[in-house]
Parts: C-alpha cells; sequence; structure tokens
C-alpha cells in the first residue's frame, strides 16, 4: 500500500532539511547524494544524530551524520533484533512496555557483529503537551573495536573496552523540517527501510495514519553475536565471559508524564565498516540494517521490536 501522505512528508520533511544542510557545506558532493535520497528518501537518506559526533565520520556532510543505506539484497532486516534477554539473540515483538526498561541488540548475521550501533526514538500522543515535554533518558553499554577489513570483529583485542553512555534527550532533539525557511518538526508514520510506509511498530496499522515524532541517537557500541562467542559458556575466543554476552545494552527511562494515549517504539539499526552498497559515488559504508518489524500483527519470521505503551 502506497500512502501518498507519507510520500510527502519524507520528500518534504527529510530531505529538504539536509538538502539544506549539504548545500551549505559540500555543494557538489551533497547534490548527487540528495538527489538519490530524493528518490526513495525511506531507504537512501541522511540523517543527523541528536548526540554528535558519530562514532564514525564517514560521509561528505560530516558530523553530526549517517548515510541509511536499505538497498541491498536482503533488505538489511535479517541480522538485527531487539530482544529483552541477551542470551537470545533473535528475540521477539515486545509490547506494553513500562517507562523504564533494558533491551539487548542481538546479531545472527554472518560478520559475527556489528561496529555500531543506532537507536532510533519515536514518539506519537494524541494528549496536549505530551509530545511537546518528552524527555528520556539513555544509557548504552558494550563493546568497541578497531573496525576490521573484513567487518568481524577483532576478537585478538584483549581487554575489550567496555563503554558505557549516559545522556538525557528531550523535544529538543526531534528530527526537524527546514522547508520553506522555517523550522518545524518531522512528523511520519514510517520508519527507515528497504520499502515506503514501513512500520514503525509491530501490529502497527498503517491505515491508521500515527504520526511519530523521532529522536535519533548514536549508542557509540558495537555488538558481537553468537557465531564469534561461545553461547554455552559465555566466553569469547580469548577466555574472559563477556558483559551481556558481547550485546550491544541500551537501558531507558522516560521522565517525562506518559499516558494511555501514548507510544514510545524504540527501533535500531547497525553500521559496520564493511557493509555493501556503499554510498553513492563510491564514499565509505552506510547504515544498512535494521529490526525486522511485522504490520497488523502478522506474523514474520525474525521480527521484533520494543513498544512502551498498546500496539
Amino acid at each position: 500500500m502506497e500512502n501518498r501522505k507519507g510520500i510527502s512528508l519524507r520528500g518534504v520533511a527529510v530531505v529538504a532539511i539536509l538538502l539544506f544542510v549539504a548545500l551549505a557545506v559540500v555543494p557538489v558532493a551533497a547534490v548527487d547524494v540528495i538527489d538519490v535520497a530524493a528518490d526513495t528518501p525511506w531507504n537512501t537518506t541522511y540523517v543527523p544524530i541528536a548526540n554528535p559526533p558519530v562514532r564514525f565520520d564517514s560521509t561528505p556532510l560530516g558530523n553530526p551524520y549517517y548515510f541509511i543505506n536499505l538497498t541491498n539484497s536482503t533488505g538489511g532486516m535479517n541480522a538485527i533484533h531487539i530482544t529483552e534477554n541477551p542470551t537470545n539473540l533473535v528475540g521477539e515483538c515486545y509490547s506494553n512496555k513500562g517507562s523504564s526498561g533494558t533491551f539487548y541488540v542481538g546479531d545472527t548475521g554472518g560478520r559475527k557483529g556489528q561496529d555500531d550501533i543506532i537507536l532510533i526514538v519515536a514518539i506519537n500522543s494524541t494528549t496536549a503537551g505530551v509530545l511537546e515535554n518528552f524527555a528520556i533518558n539513555i544509557t548504552s553499554s558494550g563493546y568497541t573495536w578497531v573496525p576490521t577489513t573484513n567487518g568481524i570483529p577483532n576478537s585478538s583485542i584483549d581487554p575489550w573496552t567496555t563503554v558505557y553512555s549516559v545522556k538525557p534527550f528531550n523535544s529538543g532533539d526531534y528530527l526537524e523540517n527546514t522547508t520553506g525557511g522555517g523550522t518545524t518538526d518531522l512528523f511520519q508514520e514510517w520508519k527507515f527501510a528497504p520499502t515506503a510506509d514501513y512500520p514503525i511498530y509491530c501490529g502497527q496499522n498503517m491505515e491508521s495514519d500515527l504520526l511519530f515524532k523521532l529522536i535519533e541517537i548514536d549508542l557509540k557500541v558495537g555488538t558481537i553475536n553468537g557465531t564469534w562467542w561461545n553461547i554455552t559458556t559465555g566466553y569469547g575466543l580469548n577466555g574472559p565471559p563477556l558483559m551481556d554476552n558481547g550485546l550491544a545494552n541500551i537501558t531507558y527511562t522516560i521522565t517525562s508524564t506518559l499516558d494511555e494515549n501514548t507510544k514510545v517504539a524504540f527501533n535500531v539499526y547497525a553500521y559496520n565498516n564493511q557493509t555493501i552498497p556503499q554510498q553513492p559515488n563510491s564514499l565509505p559504508p552506510a547504515v544498512n540494517w535494521l529490526n525486522k518489524v511485522n504490520n497488523n500483527d502478522e506474523s514474520e519470521d525474525g521480527a521484533s521490536g520494543w513498544l512502551v505503551g498498546s500496539p
């Protein structure tokens, strides 16, 4: 189902912002990049993060942008999952979660892990004041390593570096639309994905036109999957147990008031030094992976997501 309202928001909101910034920074290179994004901005676009600098500065726009390119043959949805248990790499669709909690990023792909995880928080509410006053604390913890030539986490690094990042985010961090010279918050009912009008959370009814505000956060840690470490013993190749079995840990606390008319959905994306396809004009790698969700409660293998509130 092609949602023309959604297409209009994509073309006007996301791309126009980035075109404005791109032309001010690198006019020649950015024109081609934005032209690509303008055709299918739901799967090829630049998106700024709320906590710069980005961990991997790999775009011609510089910080604070990541390039999202979800056009590869697998759709980028076969490896990354949201899970409640670090021993369960695939996870499931979680809903009715509380205003605080912890989830993990599982990876089941052949690369044995991902260099960096990006979190997108989506907020929808029909109650006056909730969106305007939204506030959340995010703590990310996990492991980092120097990216390798094959994209596989470097298991020879001992000890692994553990990173904890704590930061509050609020309505001032929403993605914005600068079309027409003004600045307004970006609203959309879909998430960045291989196809247009892809749901933000499991069971979302795309006919309902629920519009979300979005915050993009660089967690600045990677995630390691079960093909690298021993899922039974919890030991990596070099011996010591890995915290959370090597999975990226996301702990959140929503500090503003929520009610039954509010939904907060979490989605994760991944950057890997060796993911393909690359950006236009052979520029560095892009964000190529995301968690798969299902539509209208239809089951789908590997679907996972985290929703505060009811579907």
